[in-house]
């Protein structure tokens, strides 16, 4: 079974907002999830970042794809035997935050805006997309989109 997840890339000078989530550890995620039949990416990134961290966002150009199967993540975000292909898209705020609950389901514990030269020392998943963050963090005008590729 094919996936597709989408994930929101929000920066405000150099920080970046994640969602903080405990399964076995805590784990720190870019917001996002999967469209909804016959919703558009735009829209559906923008439901998913309001919902889980309180932000109205606006999806802009994509940034970087990735794939995998869940066979080779611990993690299990995903059904077992999913193939997925994670988009992340700039967004940029749009409107102030309200006061929120995390609504990114029941292992999200918490939101946080997190520095560039802090991503490298934290749990963040995909570890792949670190160091292309924190480059973008420090010049967003140079990062092409990329093919984030994970290690064996």
């Amino acid at each position: 079974m094919i996936r597709p997840l989408l994930r929101g890339v929000i920066v405000d000078e150099e920080r970046v907002l994640l969602t903080l989530s405990r399964f076995d550890y805590e784990v720190y995620l870019l917001p996002g999830g999967e469209p909804r039949a016959g919703e558009s990416s735009s829209t559906a990134l923008s439901r998913y970042v309001q919902e889980q961290t309180g932000y109205e966002v606006a999806a802009h150009e994509l940034l970087w794809i990735r794939d995998h199967t869940t066979s080779n993540h611990g993690l299990l975000l995903n059904p077992p035997g999913s193939y997925v292909v994670e988009l992340f898209y700039r967004c940029t705020l749009s409107g102030a935050a309200v006061t929120v609950a995390p609504g990114g389901g029941p292992q999200q514990v918490a939101v946080e805006w997190v520095p560039g030269d802090r991503l490298p020392s934290v749990e963040f998943l995909p570890k792949s997309l670190v160091e292309p963050l924190v480059a973008y963090l420090a010049d967003r005008s140079v990062i092409p989109p990329v093919y984030v590729v994970e290690g064996a």
